[in-house]
């Protein structure tokens, strides 16, 4: 019980550690603040979106933004703010799940070439830069034209196909960490391969792999609304880049239609990235000192 209460002491000290430094990079917070304001409004979309998303009304077609329609309307007469709402949660799920996927993958490839080296590091690499060396998103093009553009096979395609840069990454900190004192006396204590390498050797080297994955969230959301804006997305669904898609024809008559769901493309990008530069300063034990 006494051991259970210091280590709850311990992750308390860390969670404080952690916020004491985070709080200086002015950079993480923006993006840590807009983040917070997207999954606030994912969350809430049926309750603050002023219309139903899928509401067709073609007398306020093309609308101009306005006070009743602060971002106008489509060629069908559907409130754009709504469908931006409604987009949000589908934006960020397909990015925090894609960038899961290809984290997990990139931790498993990783900490075994890493930790067992020898041929099976080897032959993990060369599978690995297989990988890096096919276009991925012409690979991503050619996966979901063939098995079709629905949610979850972009999210599991752009997941499976985005992480061997973290299992280099993850290669590299096992190759540092393995011959340390901790890793030996483990060994020297009978802790078996997995145990040593869930539990000693991983969580020292999740620091660089938590930035790589927030900055992977917003490759993700990109490769999406890229996928999209080409009419390779879910048609079902609601996302920015098919917004963007449907906005191609009318780019002269309502400007509009492209310009909200690109700005917040944007912005949800930036966002994520100066996150992860705002855990990079966090976490990165070169700054511990300063």
């Amino acid at each position: 019980m006494m051991a259970s209460g210091e280590r709850l002491v311990d992750y308390r000290k860390k969670a404080a550690e952690f916020w004491r430094r985070f709080k200086k990079s002015r950079t993480g917070l923006l993006g840590s603040a807009v983040i917070g304001a997207l999954v606030i409004i994912a969350v809430l979309a049926p309750v603050i979106s002023p219309f139903d998303p899928w509401e067709i009304d073609f007398q306020y077609k093309f609308e101009a933004p306005s006070a009743m329609h602060p971002m106008g309307t489509d060629q069908f007469g559907r409130d754009i703010l709504s469908r931006i709402i409604y987009g949000t949660s589908i934006c960020l799920t397909i990015g925090l799940v894609a960038a899961g996927i290809s984290t997990l993958l990139g931790i498993l490839m990783g900490a075994t070439a890493g930790y067992f080296g020898g041929t099976i590091d080897d032959a993990l690499m060369r599978f690995t830069e297989m990988f890096l060396v096919i276009p991925r998103f012409f690979l991503i093009l050619l996966i979901v034209s063939l098995f079709g553009g629905s949610i979850w096979n972009v999210m599991i395609v752009i997941g499976v196909t985005s992480w061997p840069g973290t299992a280099r990454l993850v290669r590299a900190e096992f190759l540092s960490l393995k011959e340390r004192e901790f890793v030996e006396a483990a060994r020297l204590v009978g802790a078996g391969d997995r145990r040593i390498i869930f539990t000693h050797i991983l969580p020292n080297a999740l620091s660089p792999v938590i930035v790589n994955a927030s900055l992977a969230v917003a490759g993700a959301i990109l490769s999406e609304a890229s996928l999209s804006f080409l009419g390779l997305g879910d048609l079902t669904q609601i996302t920015w880049g098919q917004m963007l898609n449907r906005s191609q024809l009318f780019m002269r008559i309502a400007w509009w239609n492209a310009l909200f769901p690109g700005l917040m493309i944007f912005v949800t990008v930036l966002a994520f990235n100066l996150f992860g530069d705002g855990l990079n300063d966090t976490l990165n034990p070169r700054l511990k000192e300063k």
